[in-house]
C-alpha cells in the first residue's frame, strides 16, 4: 500500500494532476418576461389563451421553472429543481385577462391567472408565480382588472376561494382588492405600474410623486403596507415604468426609488424597464447595476413587432424541445445558435422605438451616473387634487 502511495505522489509530480482543473461556471442569466393583454390577438401587446398556454408549454417542455421576482432579487433559487433554469413572467396593465372571475365566483380558466393555477396543479415541477404591475386607471382602483363588480360576485368569489379562513375577510372590499389580496396569499406578486400609465419623463417632480404615489396608496390599501400586512406575505415593492420610459433628471429619477406623496412615504426594492433581453444574474456585478432598470423581454404570440415568441427560450435551454408544431421555424437550428447570436438579436429587436421617443433617453452612461449614489433629501410634495 505504501508503494503504491509513493507512484501516485510521484504521478502528481511528474505529470500534475490526475484531472484537469475545471474552470468556475459563470452564473447563468435569468429571463424575465413580460406579458400584458390576454384575449384576442389583436395587436402588438395581445395574445390569446391558447398563445400564452402554448409559451409555457414550450417554457416547461424545455426545462424552465417558474420563479417569483423576489426570488430573483434575493439570488434564492432554492426552489429551482436540478436540470432546470429559472424564469420569470411579469403582468402589465392589469388588462381584464390577466385576472378574471366567472359569475360562480370560479377564477376564469381562460385568464392569464386561471392558466397559471392550472399549471401549478397539474405541472408541479414546473413551479409557480408571477408578478402583476397594476396601472390603476383612476385614483379609486376601478380600472384594475377592470371587470364591474356586479351584485353577489365578490360574494361568490370569496366564498369558493374562502378568504376569510386564511384571514384575509371581505367585508367592506372591492372586487379589485379582494383579487390583490388573493394574488398575494397564493405566491403571486403585485408592483406599481402607476395611476394614469403616464410618461414619466414628460412629468415634473410633483407629477412623477402623484402617479406613484396614488398607485402605492391603491395597492397598501388592499395589501397592506410593507411592515403591516394583515396577515400577507411581505412583499418587495417594485416599479415598472409605464412605456419603458426611465426620467434622467437626478430627482425625476430618485422618485422613481422613493418619495413622499400627501404626505405618506412610498419606497421600492427595485424597478424593471421595458426591453433589455435577458436579466444578469444576481450572483454577478452587473446584477447591481440593472436594479433598477431590470432588463425583460417584451413576449408576443407570434414573432416579428419588436418582441418575441416562447421559442426563443430554447436558446438557453440545457435540453430542448422534442417536437415541434407544425408552422414552426426548425428547434434544432436554433439550438444550434450562439449565445453571441442572441444577444446579437436581443439589440436588435429590443431597440427602443423611435415613436416612444425614447432614443435619446435610454442612456448608460447617464443612468449609470445615477445609480452611482446621487441621493438628495426629497422635499415633501403638494397633497393630491381633490379628483383622488
Amino acid at each position: 500500500m505504501f508503494l503504491v502511495l509513493k507512484l501516485i505522489a510521484l504521478w502528481a509530480v511528474l505529470f500534475g494532476p490526475l484531472t484537469e482543473p475545471t474552470e468556475p461556471v459563470a452564473p447563468k442569466p435569468v429571463p424575465v418576461l413580460m406579458y400584458h393583454e390576454m384575449g384576442q390577438r389583436g395587436g402588438r401587446y395581445s395574445m390569446t389563451p391558447r398563445d400564452f398556454e402554448r409559451q409555457l408549454e414550450d417554457m416547461r417542455r424545455a426545462g424552465f421553472f417558474l420563479i417569483n421576482l423576489s426570488e430573483l432579487l434575493r439570488g434564492d433559487f432554492s426552489r429551482v429543481p436540478a436540470g432546470r433554469r429559472p424564469v420569470v413572467l411579469t403582468f402589465d396593465d392589469s388588462d381584464p385577462g390577466q385576472f378574471r372571475i366567472l359569475p360562480d365566483g370560479r377564477i376564469d380558466p381562460l385568464s392569464a391567472v386561471g392558466i397559471l393555477e392550472k399549471y401549478r396543479r397539474e405541472h408541479p415541477e414546473f413551479g409557480s408565480g408571477a408578478a402583476f404591475f397594476i396601472f390603476a386607471r383612476d385614483g379609486r382602483g376601478s380600472g384594475i382588472f377592470f371587470q364591474p363588480q356586479r351584485w353577489g360576485l365578490l360574494d361568490a368569489f370569496c366564498r369558493r376561494y374562502d378568504l376569510s379562513a386564511k384571514g384575509l375577510g371581505w367585508s367592506g372590499l372591492k372586487l379589485w382588492q379582494a383579487k390583490l389580496r388573493w394574488l398575494v396569499a397564493n405566491g403571486y406578486e403585485v408592483g406599481n405600474h402607476t395611476v394614469t400609465h403616464a410618461d414619466l419623463t414628460k412629468l415634473d417632480p410633483a407629477g412623477i410623486a402623484r402617479e406613484i404615489g396614488v398607485c402605492q396608496l391603491l395597492l397598501e390599501e388592499a395589501v397592506g403596507e410593507r411592515d403591516k400586512t394583515r396577515g400577507l406575505s411581505p412583499l418587495p415593492w417594485g416599479l415598472s415604468y409605464p412605456f419603458g420610459a426611465v426620467p434622467l433628471g437626478t430627482e425625476e429619477y430618485m422618485l422613481c426609488r422613493e418619495g413622499d406623496f400627501g404626505g405618506r412615504r412610498y419606497r421600492f426594492d427595485y424597478a424593471v424597464a421595458a426591453w433589455g433581453g435577458e436579466c444578469p444574474n444576481p450572483a454577478t456585478e452587473e446584477f447591481a447595476a440593472v436594479r433598477w432598470r431590470i432588463p425583460r423581454v417584451e413576449m408576443h404570440a407570434v414573432r416579428g413587432g419588436g418582441g418575441l415568441d416562447t421559442r426563443w427560450l430554447t436558446l438557453y435551454a440545457d435540453s430542448y424541445i422534442k417536437e415541434a408544431d407544425e408552422g414552426d421555424f426548425p428547434l434544432r437550428n436554433l439550438l444550434t445558435a450562439s449565445l453571441a447570436s442572441l444577444s446579437e438579436a436581443l439589440f436588435t429587436w429590443f431597440a427602443p422605438s423611435p415613436s416612444l421617443g425614447l432614443e435619446h433617453k435610454w442612456t448608460t452612461a447617464r443612468l449609470a451616473e445615477l445609480d452611482s449614489g446621487l441621493r438628495r433629501p426629497l422635499k415633501r410634495l403638494p397633497p393630491p387634487p381633490a379628483y383622488f
